[in-house]
């Protein structure tokens, strides 16, 4: 039977996060007590300072956490640095707003968008370090794909670059599987791809039961399921499901603060959009934005701008087509940049 834990992995991956929140901390402590802490309306004792700063690293972890900044054995690195960006500048707007109120008069903005500059060279360093240690430190995982509907997941991951990951040692059909569990006892990773619930469910409780980590790839009733309100009805626990109806409060303030938050952005990212609209015209000299048309909710159609990142004659027959990858000749040389670091430019 397998290890229960890998403690040395836990213990390794959360110091190397650890770092990276220290790395992402020290230029905002020092930019903090060299520009703002004697500028305050009340003067702090030491504790209100390391409250603030409590409060920068709370933030940076949470949100960081929630936009994944810190995979560093799943993600690429430019997946990592892209939201670990996002992630710095809406911890430093928020806490350039903290400081505004606490001084009462609008602070210099330069120390910030300083700090801010320093902690992307910081995180570039970082992810590209960490990826490095990761796979240096962790063999690959051995990994078996049980399949039925669905092959080609080894496509993916050698798409996604993810071979380091995991190591494909078995494509096994569920029938073969199914007749012999064992098979899977040489696998860390088992990967479970368009296998009906009964059989899957099977697998799954054999992985469990042999510590072997599974990956399911969800079927439309497994999403639903999982958002599912937990409900107590007949003596019996239940699983409720509905469309959701979300509060008008919680509409028009989300609302709100999408629309602050995109202005934000727009305004501090607009010269980095402003390079990547005058490579896209210099390189061919077509169109910089690409119009869509595409669907909402109940079938309403609307027009969707963003940054054109395929030949001006990629459905020059009218027909639009899925993008095949990194390998598909469409993509301009600007565009596989764009695609790779995430810039769009959405507009509806």
């Amino acid at each position: 039977m397998k290890p229960r834990s890998n403690l040395f992995h836990d213990i390794t991956t959360r110091t190397a996060k650890a770092i990276n929140v220290l790395m992402m901390a020290f230029p905002f402590i020092y930019a903090w007590y060299a520009f703002y802490a004697d500028k305050l309306w009340v003067r702090f004792a030491m504790r209100g300072h390391w409250l603030v700063i409590g409060l920068y690293v709370f933030l940076y972890i949470i949100i960081g956490r929630t936009y994944e900044a810190f995979k560093m054995s799943y993600n690429s690195i430019g997946e990592m640095l892209y939201s670990q960006i996002l992630t710095l500048l809406e911890v430093n707007v928020i806490m350039y707003l903290i400081a505004w109120l606490l001084i009462r008069r609008l602070p210099n903005v330069l120390p910030v968008l300083g700090v801010f500059v320093l902690q992307i060279l910081l995180s570039i360093i970082w992810c590209h370090w960490s990826q490095w240690w990761y796979y240096k430190t962790f063999p690959a995982n051995k990994t078996i794909i049980v399949w039925d509907m669905r092959p080609g997941v080894e496509q993916l991951i050698e798409e996604y670059k993810l071979k380091k990951k995991f190591k494909i040692i078995a494509t096994v059909p569920v029938d073969e599987c199914l007749a012999d569990l064992a098979t899977l006892d040489n696998a860390d990773t088992v990967f479970v791809v368009g296998v009906h619930s009964h059989d899957r469910n099977i697998i799954t409780k054999y992985c469990l039961m042999n510590n072997i980590k599974a990956y399911l790839i969800p079927r439309v009733g497994d999403l639903i399921l999982s958002s599912a309100k937990r409900d107590h009805l007949f003596h019996l626990p239940l699983l409720q499901v509905e469309r959701a109806h979300h509060q008008l409060g919680y509409r028009f303030i989300k609302r709100v603060g999408d629309i602050i938050l995109s202005l934000i952005a727009t305004v501090i990212l607009s010269p980095i959009m402003l390079v990547t609209a005058i490579c896209i015209k210099l390189e061919d000299h077509g169109p910089v934005i690409y119009k869509q048309c595409r669907l909402t909710k109940d079938g309403k159609k609307f027009d969707i701008y963003k940054f054109r990142s395929m030949r001006t004659d990629a459905e020059k027959d009218g027909v639009a087509r899925l993008s095949t990858g990194d390998n598909d000749d469409r993509i301009t040389k600007t565009g596989r940049i764009i695609r790779k670091v995430r810039i769009e430019c959405n507009v509806i």
